[in-house]
């Protein structure tokens, strides 16, 4: 049999100088439903996104620091593990989940955060419906909680 293919996760660290995270593990995948992207989340919180046909680093979800706040002025997508990404049907909307207790929803094409919920307890597990925009979200208090991720809120 062939050999397994290798494909390095070499996030383009010239296009965001202000990020500093370290290398880490691999933590969440995802496919965009148009086929041409591939996102990937970290254990050190940082999610990318990459061209399917080149392989291409294609940018990075980043937060911006509050103004007046001390640090760097880019932070990672999660402040700990992301623990799950996916994409709604559209391309439209992209979301995250953390082990900090924090469901993300971002602009899949600017990258820029639309908003975000707080969860009671870390999200282990997230899974998007595709055509409802409906996001099942399992915790660590073996919760399973239901967000729409067009409103931002928690539905049940």
């Amino acid at each position: 049999p062939p050999p397994p293919a290798k494909h390095p996760v070499v996030p383009g660290r010239q296009q965001e100088p202000e990020l500093a995270v370290p290398e880490a593990p691999v933590t969440a995948v995802a496919l965009s439903p148009c086929g041409n992207f591939g996102i990937v989340g970290s254990a050190a919180g940082r999610v990318d996104r990459y061209n399917m046909q080149s392989g291409l680093h294609r940018g990075t979800y980043c937060r911006t620091r509050a103004a007046g706040s001390d640090g760097p002025a880019l932070l990672p997508a999660h402040d700990g593990a992301v623990v799950g990404v996916a994409v709604d049907s559209c391309n439209k909307l992209m979301v995250t989940g953390g082990y900090d207790r924090v469901l993300r929803m971002w602009d899949f094409k600017t990258m820029k955060v639309v908003s975000e919920v707080a969860t009671a307890s870390p999200i282990t597990r997230l899974a998007l419906h595709p055509g409802s925009a409906l996001c099942a979200v399992a915790c660590d208090d073996l919760m399973i909680r239901l967000f729409d991720i067009e409103a931002a809120r928690l539905v049940r």
